[in-house]
């Protein structure tokens, strides 16, 4: 799949992987007209870090996500961030899932049930009713890294 096809698309897949190099990700999505949230979790050493380090990132406005229910609630609301598409470069998967594998697959779940939940618009009649809205997590990694679990790769 291309870059410029799933920034615009609330489908499958949520998740997706793609080399790191040459023009950083992050610059091409600023050239599609696309904010993304970089969430480094490489230095994350436990689960706790991960909760705080997508805190910082995602300037989520907690004191503290304490737990993956935190997180996932967190993840669900996002209505601090106003999106028309979240888009999230996740950088130092690899480190991080040969630290913690266990949890690097608890994050990749859940992050693939909220773009689930984001890819089904809200119609309850409510304040809250939005349309389907564009989620994707772009894991970016070195050529020579390798992820412990299949992950549609991203195509140039």
């Amino acid at each position: 799949m291309l870059l410029q096809d799933l920034v615009n698309s609330s489908g499958s897949p949520f998740i997706v992987q793609c080399e790191s190099g040459g023009v950083s990700l992050q610059k091409r999505l600023q050239l599609l007209g696309v904010t993304a949230y970089i969430v480094d979790i490489g230095l994350s050493r436990t689960k706790y870090d991960l909760f705080e380090t997508f805190r910082a990132a995602m300037r989520m406005p907690y004191r503290e996500i304490a737990n993956w229910d935190a997180l996932d609630e967190a993840l669900a609301d996002l209505s601090w961030l106003r999106p028309n598409a979240i888009n999230i470069v996740l950088a130092g998967a690899a480190a991080f899932s040969r630290r913690d594998q266990l949890s690097f697959r608890a994050l990749l779940t859940l992050l693939n049930v909220a773009g689930e939940e984001w890819a089904r618009p809200v119609t309850d009649g409510e304040w809250w009713d939005r349309n389907a809205i564009p989620f994707h997590v772009y894991i970016e990694r070195e050529a020579t890294e390798c992820l412990p679990f299949a992950i549609p790769a991203l195509l140039d």
